[in-house]
């Protein structure tokens, strides 16, 4: 398997725990993604697939897009994508709430734990075509925090190519977002693209999504 896939499938190992682990119990059978969750996107994200569950209380769901206008990766098997999920029950006391907090804020100690694990992966099995390794990063941004790390590439095709890996946490009411960012750019190009996702979700209301 290439390197990127391993790196990739490794993020999408805690992609797929964290979506397990939002799930709300009662929700309906998993549905269409409905246009207001889509427009959360960036406008230079094209989506892919992903699905919906909502009652009149509560909802969780998930979403993969494409990013387009980024030059492809040295390897082939890298592609530039951003994918997020949701969950969130307006049922939610204040107590309740307070614990989805906790756990939301623990989600980016575990995701940082991650991230460093697959950074330090990257870095010894990339050989030769990695030619720089950057540490894991965390900043409060507008609407929540982002952990990222950038690395250089190196091939005929791309010479001294920068990749981002980033995820990003926000919340809005009782909404929580959880996003993964993959792109075959340097992060001054993937932090835009965050922070519109992270702004539309600062103005998105749950009602519309049902």
């Amino acid at each position: 398997m290439p390197v990127a896939s391993r790196v990739i499938g490794s993020m999408m190992v805690y992609l797929a725990s964290a979506v397990a682990g939002a799930l709300v119990p009662g929700l309906a059978f998993a549905g269409p993604v409905p246009a207001a969750i889509k427009a959360l996107l960036p406008a230079s994200a094209v989506f892919q697939d992903g699905s919906w569950s909502a009652t009149a209380t509560v909802a969780s769901g998930n979403v993969r897009a494409d990013i387009r206008g980024i030059e492809s990766s040295c390897d082939i098997t890298l592609d530039s994508e951003i994918r997020f999920n949701l969950r969130g029950s307006s049922t939610w006391n204040a107590i309740q709430l307070q614990t989805q907090q906790r756990e939301h804020d623990s989600q980016v100690g575990k995701s940082k734990t991650s991230m460093t694990a697959a950074a330090i992966g990257r870095q010894k099995s990339g050989g030769a075509q990695i030619t720089a390794m950057g540490s894991v990063k965390e900043e409060s941004v507008p609407g929540g925090r982002i952990l990222y790390f950038e690395y250089t590439e190196n091939c005929p095709k791309r010479p001294n190519h920068p990749v981002t890996i980033l995820e990003a946490f926000g919340r809005s009411g009782s909404m929580f977002m959880h996003a993964w960012v993959t792109a075959t750019t340097d992060v001054a190009r993937v932090k835009p693209l965050v922070g519109e996702l992270l702004s539309r979700f600062q103005q998105f209301d749950p009602a519309q999504a049902k």
